[in-house]
Order: C-alpha cells, then sequence, then structure tokens
C-alpha cells in the first residue's frame, strides 16, 4: 500500500511541478514531499555483549555479508568477526607486510563492496585493499599536488572526519570530504562561490590507483539562507544501494537526496527529526573557528549516517537530537516514505541487516572492558 500511494505521489508532484529547481541549483531533481505514515513509534532493542577481545577500544563496525558482525581495531589493526551472537569466530589482519596483513597503522575508516572486498583508508590517504579472502590485492598513496587550484581535484579537499562516510561500489572507493579554512578555497576566502561550487564526494580508484573528479557540488538552499548559522555542519552522509543509487545527507538539512551512480539527480524526500537542538551559533570569521568551533557539535543536534538496507528497502537516518536529550533518534523511511521515528541510545546507528534483525554499530566500553551490539526487527 505505502508503494503504491508513493508512486501515485510522485506522479502527481511530477505533472504539477516538474523539476524543483532550487534558487542555488544545488537540486534539480523531484522532491517527494509525502506525508509520515508512522508505523513504528518504538522499537525493541537487544542487547549482545560480544566475547572480549584485545583492543584499543577505537574502532569501526558493522555487518558482513555473511551475516556476521564485524569490527576493526583503528590502532592495532585487527579485524574480528563475530556471529550474530557475539561468539568470536575469527582475527584476521594486523600491522605486517604480509599479503593478509596490512601496513596501515591507524585506520580511519574503511568501506566493505557487495563483494566481499574490504577497503582500508589511512591517515596518510594511504590505502590497502584486500579482496574477500583477505588477501592484499592493493597498497598506495594517492597522489598529492598541494598547489592545485583546480575545484575538483581530490587534493582541494580532506577527509570529513567529524562526521565520516564510505563506500565502495564495483572499483570505486567513495569518501566524504570536506575543505576546511586550512584549504586554499574556502568558505571565509570564496563565500558564496565556495557554496555554489565546492565538492563532497571524493573518488578513488584503487585498482588504477589513482583519484577521480569529485561529486556533489554545492550546498542545498538553506546553507546560503543563513550560512554563518551552519558553517560547523557541512558534512555529508551517504549510502550506495545495489543498482548504484545515492542517498545523500547533510547534516542541518532534513532532507534526503537521491542520485544515480552518474549524478543525475532522482528524487529528494524527508521531514524533521524530533526534538533537535538546532541553535547553532553562528560561526562568522577565521578568528571564531580558533575560538569556537567544535562548540555546536559538542552540544546540538545534527543528522548522522544514512544506510538503505537493499534486502528489505528501508533507509535508516540518525539524528543526534543535542547534549541535553536523554536519547538520539533514528527515522525509518520506506520508497521516500517516513514509516518510523524512533528514541535509541547516544550516537546509535544502523550499519547492516542479516534477518530477521537490523544491527548497530559496536558500542565500546573501555572501563568495563566490553563490546556491545545492539539489534533489533521491524
Amino acid at each position: 500500500m505505502i508503494r503504491f500511494r508513493y508512486l501515485c505521489l510522485i506522479l502527481v508532484v511530477a505533472a504539477l511541478a516538474g523539476c524543483n529547481k532550487t534558487k542555488t541549483g544545488f537540486w534539480q531533481g523531484k522532491v517527494f514531499d509525502a506525508p509520515a505514515e508512522i508505523a513504528y513509534r518504538n522499537v525493541a532493542l537487544d542487547r549482545i555483549v560480544l566475547d572480549t577481545v584485545n583492543c584499543s577500544y577505537e574502532g569501526l563496525s558493522g555487518i558482513l555479508e555473511n551475516g556476521n558482525i564485524y569490527y576493526i581495531d583503528k590502532y592495532f589493526s585487527y579485524l574480528y568477526e563475530f556471529s550474530p551472537e557475539g561468539r568470536l569466530i575469527e582475527r584476521r589482519l594486523g600491522v605486517g607486510r604480509g599479503p593478509k596483513e596490512t601496513i596501515i597503522q591507524h585506520i580511519d575508516i574503511n568501506a566493505f563492496s557487495k563483494n566481499g572486498e574490504l577497503a582500508l583508508l589511512g591517515s596518510n590517504v594511504n590505502f590497502d585493499v584486500f579482496d574477500n579472502t583477505y588477501q592484499a590485492q592493493a597498497r598506495f598513496v594517492v597522489p598529492y599536488d598541494p598547489v592545485t587550484t583546480d575545484r575538483e581535484r581530490f587534493e582541494m579537499y580532506s577527509y570529513a572526519r567529524d562526521n565520516f562516510s564510505c563506500r565502495m561500489y564495483e572499483d570505486i572507493i567513495y569518501i566524504g570530504m570536506i575543505s576546511y579554512v586550512r584549504s586554499s578555497f574556502n568558505y571565509f576566502s570564496h563565500g558564496t562561490d565556495f557554496l555554489q561550487n565546492s565538492f563532497h564526494i571524493g573518488r578513488v580508484d584503487w585498482k588504477k590507483k589513482i583519484t577521480m573528479p569529485m561529486m556533489l557540488k554545492g550546498h542545498p538552499d538553506m546553507y546560503f539562507n543563513d550560512s554563518d548559522k551552519y558553517y560547523e555542519f557541512r558534512c555529508v552522509n551517504f549510502d550506495i544501494d545495489r543498482d548504484g543509487n545515492f542517498y545523500v545527507n547533510f547534516e542541518a538539512d532534513s532532507m534526503i537526496y537521491k542520485y544515480t551512480l552518474d549524478q543525475r539527480p532522482l528524487v529528494a524526500f524527508g521531514h524533521a527529526g524530533r526534538n533537535m537542538d538546532m541553535d547553532y551559533m553562528p560561526i562568522a570569521s577565521l578568528e571564531q573557528v580558533n575560538r569556537d568551533l567544535g562548540k555546536n557539535r559538542l552540544k546540538k543536534g545534527y543528522y548522522g549516517t544514512v544506510e538503505y538496507i537493499d534486502a528489505t528497502g528501508y533507509l535508516f537516518r540518525s539524528y543526534l537530537k543535542g547534549a541535553d536529550a536523554a536519547t538520539d533518534g533514528l527515522q525509518i523511511y520506506k520508497d521516500g516514505v517516513l514509516v518510523g521515528d524512533v528514541d535509541v541510545p547516544k550516537g546509535f546507528r544502523v550499519t547492516g541487516y542479516n534477518a530477521p534483525y537490523y544491527y548497530s554499530q559496536v558500542f565500546e566500553d573501555e572501563e568495563a572492558e566490553k563490546l556491545t551490539v545492539y539489534r533489533f526487527r521491524l
């Protein structure tokens, strides 16, 4: 029924409005303004304690294609695989130059392809890529031109570590990136030009070991209307479905933007999260960056990761409500319709699915020396 209503509504919107081009030119696709049909107002979370392992309690986690839980230690470079019930199956990788080891000693982020290939991204813009048996396939550092002025060049940008997305699709690694004030192209030196012409997603062809032109140019209207207010919330989160479609989310924007692999805009949809404190302090100068940068992010609410589950067609978007809230939020979309908006533990995000459960990331408790994960059904 939801799918049928979705198709009818989007045809009406297309017929009446055609393309919804914003005044900034950022979005030239359709806007699907469907009312929410809330079926889920809460979810029952099962908490699973993972078997104890040797780790730094700073890691990356998710669900493998086989349904098992993985946890990658950022500093020890171990990849632990657990059963869906939290039992340790195997420890892999670790630092070294062997065929099944990694030379990356500080892992910033990782991504798995649908075929089980694994990319590890290091802090020095170095990459290790493994096949689905964890055999090393490529090790490289991307070429770097420190004086480039080309705004489409990968080197103009830095990893968006404050709110980081990375995905693999076919032979390309897609990375959430941002231009900071130390770059020659930044908000304070270029203003509107920067908001219109900066890019957000980097691309690396790991087989050719080269960077590609950046993708996703510009910002939504709201960033122009009150740009100082949203300065700290310019990171994007994104996911890619099995057909290569991108689902893109800006931190301060309630909309989710769907693109094809070749960057053709399809449809935008979304609803604001509940009880989000978005009364941001404007950042209006370089002097204020040095004094106040980070205060908004520590105290205020903003939108986090998006995760599209191919097996069920649900799209999950996490959001932070703010430091004074007891919980964060999780939105659930189906065919562009908001069907759920639930309270979840602080920092909670969906990372994958193993029927019949959706899984969170691994939560780390160094004091108790425990790794835990949550799962739930819909």
